[in-house]
């Protein structure tokens, strides 16, 4: 079911801005008017309308006095703030650097005071998650102090009297100090790895791979000067002088966590992945081993201590993507063990069949934090689905509602109904303005049909909607595409093979193999569709490769078209005219890349734009007009014989997203971002057919646009993106 090939996709992402590092924009005269990019306001405020969960949440931090408050941290998502326990969510993400948030920690002096350790660096903020500062100095540019997925387990720990005194373990085996609250850094202590590891690190992909990284750092808070990290190369490490020298304790390798009991600097706990749990009472000297019988095979992930109570122990510990959570209340003689949580379909509606007896499992639990004022609480981050127990951790409870993870590929409207497709997620679908959202494919975890849904068309045939979408499984290799059918409006679906190649190419594809991505449906006979599979032929290896197929049964079975233009390389790029139906449109990317155009409804091809040959997509409107571009938005009202270059923009940024006004063709919206975890992104409103532009970022807590879709009923334009759907009036 599960999100690890989320990650893997943002690394081709990355992949395919390298290959299209080359492409430019030819200049035109009179490019349009740029204004500076505007500030948030009531007039450019966004509302986040998707659902929670299903994604990879990986760090948790409680507020130290207010028990209300919870912060969580996801892989692409940011950071989100509850101020009820976990009922709701609310991203706080101004000024954040990087949407991967794999380690945090809060001030216990000034809980306003947080820090976060992100893929591209370190940010702070002192108004409790409200605006952020990215402190320069850790990014990558400079140190490189980066978090490591998944090893950072507590990477950050604050002072507990000064919150100016931070310390970090980064991804790459360091360990570094700041005293002024984050502007400078020292180093303290670095990682000598033998050989065969250094060799290893050389060809690891920006550090995931790492086998050195520090996983946690703690704190004595009854004596700060004593600070503990744990290490997978050095197992834990001791400075009593405040960081200023470190001594590597007699402990196994491959140290996963390091906790100091709250009320004495000599007991340590610690955890060794499969080699189990261990105790000191004497600062590291010596250590014993303590047996957790309910343990079985899993890792231990963390070790949280309750406050007060010495004899209470509580861990995470997980299995390929199995979890659970331990406690015991006697010291280490005997072990509760959890592994489920009560369902919460409203907030979380992801594979609404997958629990059994109205609970589910545990899904690769990553961080574990007790609420200070009350330690009988506590919450649980992890794949999926978050938890909360107010007992204890006997029972707990998905608490997800507003924490939107989702990697929204696509959306569209019908009625008062809008449809949503979502990397590892799949079909949803909500009817009053996205309050509530309901799975509609699948609805439990299948080898064959779990993955990712790209696009998906939906068009009103008998007074039921008829609704196709794309699907990209993670495991099921072959065949080479897949799409799913519904013709009573989403109650059921077929999911059909037909027609598409058994391989997957892997020869000039936009991320790495062929992917059935692109969508699109004739306007004037919705029985007709078009498809759109990347990727060359491969003779030798017997692959056919891809290209545009075509059904004319509602996509029910698919043939190839019988040519096909020069490059197969494409991401969404694929249309119909709406005031021809033979003349269809292919953005393509790469050497051979540019707009391609056919008249006779796929028999013949040719070029018809290569001012720019990285291509992710393309609009036509109503009227035929048609707009694409990567760098820049351009213009073709003669069905692509002629271009006008309409924006004037200088940000390395790509548009991915186009969408026009069916009602007035001069409101045109892009949407621009950048192929990796970074928070840089923005959207565009152009309301004179392009002659001057208006960026209406405002308050976009996730600036990765992905699609944007005008809906003239309700005057809203939607946004999906990685991650979250969010809507504005317009």
């Amino acid at each position: 079911m599960l999100s690890a090939i989320r990650q893997t996709f943002r690394s081709l992402c990355a992949a395919t801005v390298a290959l299209g590092a080359a492409a430019s924009a030819v200049d035109s005269p009179r490019p349009a008017v740029m204004p500076a990019p505007a500030p948030a306001s009531a007039a450019n405020a966004w509302e986040a309308v998707g659902w929670g969960g299903g994604g990879y949440f990986w760090s948790c931090a409680y507020h130290p006095t207010d028990s209300n408050v919870i912060y969580l941290g996801g892989d692409v998502c940011g950071m989100l703030k509850s101020v009820d326990k976990g009922r709701h969510w609310t991203f706080i993400n101004q000024g954040i650097v990087d949407y991967g948030v794999f380690s945090m920690a809060i001030s216990k002096s000034n809980p306003d005071v947080l820090y976060i350790g992100t893929m591209g660096g370190v940010c702070k903020t002192t108004d409790g998650g409200a605006n952020w500062t990215f402190l320069e100095q850790t990014g990558k540019e400079q140190l490189k102090m980066l978090t490591d997925r998944p090893r950072s387990v507590r990477a950050l720990a604050i002072d507990p009297v000064n919150p100016d005194v931070v310390y970090m373990g980064t991804n790459d085996g360091k360990i570094y100090k700041t005293v002024d609250g984050g502007t400078n850094w020292t180093k303290t202590y670095e990682t000598i790895p033998p050989a065969e590891t250094l060799k290893a690190d050389a060809t690891a992909k920006k550090g995931r791979d790492s086998k050195v990284p520090f996983s946690s750092l703690a704190i004595a808070l009854t004596n700060p000067k004593v600070v503990f990290a744990s290490s997978l190369a050095d197992g834990i490490l001791r400075s009593t002088d405040a960081g200023a020298s470190w001594t590597r304790l007699a402990t196994p390798t491959g140290a996963m966590s390091v906790v100091v009991a709250p009320y004495d600097a000599n007991t340590i706990y610690a955890a060794f992945d499969k080699k189990g749990l261990m105790k000191s009472t004497d600062q590291g000297k010596r250590w014993t081993a303590v047996a957790v019988d309910k343990l079985g095979d899993h890792d231990i992930r963390e070790i949280v201590l309750h406050p007060q109570d010495p004899q209470i122990i509580q861990c995470i510990a997980g299995k390929g993507w199995g979890s659970i959570f331990l406690r015991t209340t006697d010291g280490g003689k005997s072990w509760q063990m959890t592994a489920r949580m009560k369902q919460d379909l409203t907030g979380n509606p992801t594979l609404p069949q997958e629990g059994s007896g109205g609970t589910v499992p545990f899904s690769a639990i990553t961080n574990l934090a007790v609420n200070p004022g009350n330690p009988e609480e506590m919450f649980i981050s992890g794949n999926w689905r978050n938890a909360f127990s107010a007992d204890g951790g006997q029972t707990w409870e998905n608490r997800d509602t507003g924490a939107d993870i989702s990697c929204v590929t696509d959306l569209e409207f019908s009625g008062d109904r809008v449809y949503a497709t979502a990397m590892d997620e799949g079909l949803f679908m909500t009817d009053n303005g996205g309050k509530q959202w309901q799975q509609l494919f699948p609805l439990k975890w299948g080898k064959e049909h779990s993955g990712h849904q790209w696009q998906v068309r939906v068009t009103r045939q008998g007074g039921v909607d008829h609704i196709v979408s794309t699907l990209n499984p993670w495991d099921a290799k072959t065949p080479a595409g897949r799409i799913l059918v519904s013709e009573n409006g989403g109650a059921t679906f077929q999911m059909t093979t037909k027609g598409f190649p058994e391989k997957k190419s892997a020869k000039d594809c936009m991320w790495g193999e062929s992917i059935l991505r692109a969508l699109a449906v004739d306007p004037k006979n919705p029985q007709v569709l078009y498809a759109g599979l990347d990727g060359d032929p491969e003779p030798a290896k017997g692959v056919d490769g891809g290209g545009i197929f075509k059904s004319v049964d509602g996509g029910l079975s698919w043939a190839r078209l019988p040519n096909q233009p020069d490059s197969r390389r494409m991401f969404y790029g694929l249309a119909v005219c709406p005031t021809d139906s033979k003349r269809l449109y292919w953005a393509a990317s790469g050497d051979r890349g540019g707009l391609y155009r056919s008249e006779d409804g796929g028999q013949s091809w040719e070029k018809a734009f290569e001012q720019e040959k990285w291509l992710f997509n393309l609009a036509v409107s109503p009227a035929g007009t048609v707009y694409t571009g990567k760098a820049n938005l351009w213009k073709s009202a003669d069905h692509g014989r002629s271009w006008k270059k309409l924006t004037a923009f200088t940000e390395k940024q790509d548009i991915v997203a186009i969408t026009v006004d069916p009602e007035n063709e001069n409101r045109i919206w892009v949407g621009r971002r950048i192929w990796s975890n970074e928070a840089v992104g923005s959207v565009w409103r152009s309301v004179d057919g392009g002659a001057t532009w208006e960026d209406i970022t405002g308050n976009l807590p996730v600036r990765h646009p992905m699609v944007l879709r005008y809906n003239p009923r309700t005057r809203e334009l939607w946004t999906g993106a990685f991650s979250g759907i969010f809507k504005i009036k317009q």
